[in-house]
């Protein structure tokens, strides 16, 4: 019992009387996904060593089959202290690597000690599929207070934002901007504006881009523009033309869904169709015929003759916006 006893005390010091010496490196770490693609965002992976003594280190890239397709660092003299080398994605033929998962081996020799490990590193440079997008108009009067709402579906889990911006001034910031927001796995998201801006002020009625940008992990991005008209009022027309002019009346509503007083100046204006909301961004062609201003009331637009009415739009406009009316579509 004694040599036992004895032999485990000299097990337990034997640790502190023969101490092992520390590693060449004692620090070895790098950027786990990044995507070389040239936007911008993540472009260069970049890896830290950090070298207690000095020696010679290789540091080199491998692909899933262990090939090397790129030497970063070749016995390359160290000295104590950090070493940072960065990696853009490239080989050693200068090519783009394609997108998967490599190694980053590092071999360090310091007299006769020696070093090895290895860290993973991912290429992502595919940008996220945006599996669905569609703005949508209001289709009633009382949904005034909406210019529309944005569905976005995503197919794996991303960022997702909007921004609402000028379609003459796209150089300009926007003039409202939501998210980002996470989504996790395949989902959609929906925002809804209500044609103001950053501060909370209402916009200048018209028609506004909206771009939805959705970003992975690697911060590859996906972008989609659609339209949204902003009019803060909205409209129909009333009733049958009245032949033989075609001669139309034209309701109007407020953000609350109440009808415009019939005192209302209004002007209303008939442009070609090139577009609607929505799907495209650009809506109103040339105007037809003279405008037309009078009271709420009173006011009648005639429909050109040798003009389809599914060509056209019909914009009226009053000092608290305009609505944007389909000639087709009428109360009765």
């Amino acid at each position: 019992m004694l040599v036992l006893a004895v032999f485990a005390v000299a097990v337990f010091l034997l640790p502190f009387a023969f101490p092992t010496p520390p590693p060449i490196v004692t620090r070895f770490s790098g950027t786990q996904l990044f995507s070389p693609n040239g936007d911008g965002a993540r472009d260069t992976a970049m890896i830290s060593i950090r070298v207690r003594e000095p020696g010679r280190l290789t540091l080199d890239v491998a692909d899933e089959s262990r090939t090397v397709v790129r030497t970063l660092a070749a016995d390359k003299p160290t000295r104590r202290g950090w070493l940072r080398i960065p990696w853009r994605g490239l080989g050693d033929d200068g090519e783009a690597l394609p997108d998967g998962v490599y190694s980053l081996r590092l071999h360090a020799q310091a007299g006769g000690k020696d070093f090895r490990s290895s860290r993973r590193i991912r290429i992502d440079t595919t940008p996220p599929v945006i599996t669905g997008i569609a703005a949508l108009m209001p289709t009633r009067p009382r949904d005034g207070a909406t210019a529309c709402t944005v569905h976005v579906a995503v197919a794996e889990p991303a960022g997702v934002e909007m921004d609402v911006f000028h379609l003459q001034r796209r150089a300009d910031p926007p003039v409202r901007r939501f998210g980002p927001v996470p989504t996790r796995g395949a989902n959609t998201r929906s925002w809804t504006w209500n044609g103001h801006d950053g501060s909370g002020a209402p916009v200048p009625a018209g028609l506004y881009g909206v771009r939805t940008i959705v970003r992975d992990a690697a911060k590859n991005a996906a972008v989609a523009e659609r339209s949204c008209w902003a009019g803060h009022i909205s409209g129909t027309l009333v009733g049958p033309p009245a032949l033989p002019r075609r001669r139309v009346a034209v309701a109007l509503f407020g953000p609350d869904g109440a009808r415009v007083a019939p005192t209302t100046r209004v002007h209303v204006q008939l442009f070609r169709r090139i577009g609607r909301p929505g799907p495209d961004l650009s809506v109103l062609g040339a105007p037809v015929a003279r405008p037309v201003v009078g009271p709420a009331a009173r006011v009648r637009v005639p429909l050109p003759p040798r003009i389809a009415p599914a060509s056209l739009w019909l914009v009226a406009r009053t000092d608290a916006g305009a609505a944007l009316i389909s000639p087709t579509e009428r109360r009765p």
